[in-house]
């Protein structure tokens, strides 16, 4: 077995995510590995948004996201960032995939019943087709 040398996070800023940074920190900084965070943001509209805008959606995202890394307790410099538009479970497998990445840690919402079923589980997706192993924090 190699030992890892880049672990993914995707971070949806749900209290599940957070637990499950706080655990891709700890590996990452036990391991001595890069860790990538990244979040999916799904917008939808009649027309498309001016490239301004997006770029301030964006930059506000990075913003959150290099926030919540200190908050773990990694450095910026620690931490890569990826901001996505897209679905959630397709964006997280092609980043994983085209990544190289070695381990994928995530968190899930735990849904079920009726929602699962209706729904399915972004989480449950990346289980299933990722190219690594994947961990999933539950709370």
């Amino acid at each position: 077995m190699q030992p890892w040398k880049r672990i993914f996070c995707p971070v949806d800023f749900s209290e599940h995510s957070r637990l499950a940074l706080e655990q891709a920190a700890y590996l990452a900084t036990s391991v001595g590995c890069e860790l990538t965070l990244m979040h999916v943001y799904e917008w939808e509209m009649v027309e498309p948004l001016p490239t301004d805008r997006v770029a301030a959606i964006e930059a506000g995202i990075t913003e959150q996201l290099q926030a919540l890394a200190r908050e773990v307790g990694l450095p910026n410099s620690k931490v890569d960032i990826e901001v996505l538009r897209g679905v959630p479970a397709t964006e997280i497998l092609r980043c994983a995939k085209d990544g190289g990445f070695d381990a994928v840690v995530m968190g899930t919402h735990g849904r079920s019943g009726l929602t699962h079923l209706l729904l399915g589980s972004t989480a449950e997706r990346v289980v299933r087709h990722a190219p690594c192993p994947v961990l999933i924090v539950r709370r």
